[in-house]
């Protein structure tokens, strides 16, 4: 049950299209991963367009547990139609789209197409009092933060230079930075403020979408950053932008080591899409610190922006679990977009000779 509805304050807010990450166990045991959009004909109710994806992601869910692991992999239009086809005709849905079905653990087969983008949620305020859709699936959790930057087709060009590759992944950098910053502020205000528990689902529901142009989502939630600087401080704010700058730098590094990008190729592209995306302090090194943390990883974001928001004052463990749990969703919420960037780096080819003029 969503219980702190972030951006959800405004009544009478639709969407017009929605995203969701599912994973199903197949028939021989592997889990079998996509993600799944659903475009509507018109925007509708968020309510709906909730429990109309809810059922979706369920039965994509049953789609995947009816199948060998090995024969789902490519079977991405049969997916969405065999889901588009069970959904209730009030769903007013336009078209599904499934993509990127792979195992966990290897590297989606082919990159997510192009879909369009949901209405513009209003910013933080008091609990909503509008009906919560229905439970949500086990899909929930590690779902797509919907980033405009990563629903273009081609997201990195094929043919590339290092430093075009890098450039062209900024906007997807400087996007998750604001999305990191303000999922650990929500994220604090909501379990050690104001001290509301809830599960890893739950918690979930705190982390900020984008719905605008890429690159522009810190100007769409000035306000609210405004608003908190208010309240913590200029010097609070610059730190956590900092940890947020080395944690999506980080990221992007460990994708795509993840997905096979050369070494080289990965430093190079990283270096010129962190100058591109933070220059007045590029933070690839600061990322360092998260580097071998892929296990722990939520758990160390928790521990280093806990301090910076209490001033060095909060131990590792001392009842702070909520409060780690909703990192834990929101850094899951990251994977599938640098994910998809890193396959974009590798599939773009990417053009050696700028590595020693760069």
């Amino acid at each position: 049950m969503r219980f702190w509805p972030f951006g959800k304050d405004e009544e009478g807010a639709t969407v017009e299209y929605l995203s969701r990450v599912v994973n199903a166990n197949a028939t021989d045991g592997p889990v079998v991963r996509a993600k799944l959009n659903v475009v509507f004909v018109e925007a509708v109710p968020e309510a709906r367009g909730d429990a109309t994806i809810t059922t979706a992601c369920g039965l994509l869910q049953k789609y995947f547990e009816q199948g060998s692991s090995a024969l789902l992999v490519g079977t991405e239009s049969d997916a969405a139609a065999s889901v588009m086809s069970a959904l209730p005709a009030s769903g007013h849905v336009r078209s599904v789209d499934v993509m990127a079905i792979h195992i966990v653990g290897e590297s989606p087969s082919e990159a997510p197409r192009g879909a369009r983008m949901p209405s513009s949620p209003s910013l933080a305020g008091p609990q909503s009092s509008r009906p919560p859709p229905g439970p949500s699936p086990r899909s929930r959790r590690p779902s797509s933060s919907q980033m405009l930057a990563v629903r273009e087709t081609r997201l990195v060009p094929a043919g590339a230079t290092v430093d075009q590759a890098g450039a062209s992944l900024q906007a997807l950098l400087r996007d998750s930075a604001i999305r990191v910053l303000l999922g650990v502020l929500r994220a604090y205000d909501l379990t050690e403020v104001r001290a509301v528990s809830g599960s890893e689902d739950d918690l979930a529901e705190i982390v900020p979408q984008s719905t605008v142009a890429p690159g522009r989502f810190e100007l769409e939630r000035r306000p609210e950053i405004l608003r908190w600087e208010e309240r913590l401080g200029a010097d609070l704010m610059t730190s956590l932008r900092d940890e947020a700058h080395a944690l999506v730098c980080a990221f992007l590094r460990s994708s795509m080591s993840e997905v096979g990008v050369a070494e080289d190729l990965a430093r190079g592209v990283l270096n010129a899409a962190a100058h591109s995306a933070f220059p007045e302090g590029a933070p690839v090194m600061d990322g360092e610190v998260y580097s071998n943390e892929r296990d722990e990883l939520a758990s160390l974001v928790a521990v280093r922006t806990l301090a910076i928001l209490t001033l060095g004052k909060a131990a590792k463990h001392e009842g702070h679990a909520s409060y780690e749990l909703a990192i834990t969703s929101l850094v899951a919420s990251l994977r599938a977009d640098f994910t998809f960037a890193a396959e974009q780096v590798k599939l773009s080819r990417l053009r050696v000779p700028s590595i020693a003029g760069g």
